[in-house]
């Protein structure tokens, strides 16, 4: 999970670090002449030197440090940007493949139950995934260039999802309790459901991808 970083906590922690790390040198410096004492002159110079070097190579060190941390809070920053963009679609998405799981499960009562909630959750379905593909033409008006296509991909592949799910679940579905061919109906809806949930699992890697690496590729949704 990411965190939220506060600027005025991060200024004050780069102050500290910096007041440490000097105080450090000075105490350092102080031992080593308390320690060694004088000597010639060739001798304080090649001590100097040497103290020099080791107080530049600390210093580097510390800005090495700095450098990282926001590197760091750079990339994080981004990430949530990212996600501001697309995880209300992901959300839709998500509701989608567990409508699609439930009703896969509905079969499993008697056909006037089986029916009335397979009919249900079907209009979910069809309901979450208008609402992913909204989402993703919003997200799509906000960005540019690479992450445009990006989510413009995402897009036409909910957009297939649902073309989908109206051709080959919703047209396969018994037109009545008493269907006289419900198990062969049954079955089919079955099989457009696996591959639906397929679909949704592709497309949600996809919009992870997408947040944590800012990349993404996402195959045609299969009919």
């Amino acid at each position: 999970m990411i965190m939220e970083w506060s600027p005025v906590a991060g200024m004050v922690s780069e102050f500290i670090d910096y007041a440490l790390f000097f105080v450090g040198i000075g105490i350092v410096y102080y031992i080593i002449r308390l320690v060694i004492g004088t000597g010639s002159k060739e001798e304080e110079q090649d001590r100097s030197e040497r103290v020099r070097g080791w107080i530049k190579d600390k210093y580097q060190k510390v800005k090495d440090k700095e450098v990282r941390g926001q590197e760091r809070l750079k990339k994080e920053k981004e990430v949530r940007a990212r996600a501001r963009l697309l995880q209300p679609a992901k959300g839709f998405i998500i509701t989608a493949e567990e409508h699609a799981e439930h009703l896969y499960d509905a079969f499993n009562e008697p056909p006037p139950t089986a029916l009335n909630d397979a009919t249900r959750h079907l209009r979910q379905i069809e309901d979450n995934l208008r609402s992913a593909i909204r989402q993703f033409r919003t997200a799509k008006s906000h960005s540019k260039g690479d992450k445009r296509i990006l989510i413009e991909n995402m897009q036409n592949n909910a957009a297939a999802m649902l073309a989908h799910t109206v051709a080959d679940i919703k047209k396969n579905m018994p037109a009545s309790p008493t269907d006289p061919n419900w198990d062969t109906k049954k079955q089919n809806v079955r099989i457009q459901i696996g591959k639906m949930k397929g679909g949704c699992g592709i497309l949600i890697n996809a919009i992870d991808d997408f947040i944590d690496k800012d990349a993404a590729t996402v195959p045609p949704c299969a009919p």
